[in-house]
């Protein structure tokens, strides 16, 4: 045998970005960076909680599409950014967190909506009786 822990657990994570939003995010004009610029003046002498709060009740995917609009020579399609705004949106927080608190924040937020991670934390308790 390989000498592995028994059992092994498999998730399956079932994100699929579109390939406008793998654009976006992987652009190295860095388009969710320069947005995140753009508005992070409204999220600033804030706690690490209520800038959380104040950005996820506020970004909202018109503001950002328009802005998109305006600032790329290609089209984006609305119906895939729609479908991972989530996702986008959470980016866009992340880097706003990054500005106001520093990487480690930034790493915070990228993985409170990372399902692998998530998923993954849900074993700490059984992987600490293996100790036992």
């Amino acid at each position: 045998g390989g000498g592995g822990i028994n059992p092994d657990i498999h998730f399956t994570d079932s994100l699929s970005l579109t390939k406008t939003t793998l654009d976006l995010v992987y652009n190295p004009e860095r388009t969710l960076f320069n947005y995140s610029e753009l508005i992070k003046s409204d999220f600033v002498n804030m706690t690490f909680d209520a800038t959380i709060k104040a950005c996820d009740s506020s970004l909202n995917l018109k503001d950002f599409y328009a802005w998109l609009s305006n600032s790329q020579d290609e089209e984006v399609l609305l119906e895939d950014l729609t479908k991972d705004w989530s996702y986008i949106k959470n980016r866009i927080i992340a880097e706003i967190i990054n500005k106001n608190f520093g990487r480690a924040d930034y790493y915070k937020v990228l993985i409170m909506e990372d399902k692998t991670v998530q998923e993954s934390l849900k074993y700490f308790d059984q992987a600490k009786t293996l100790l036992n």
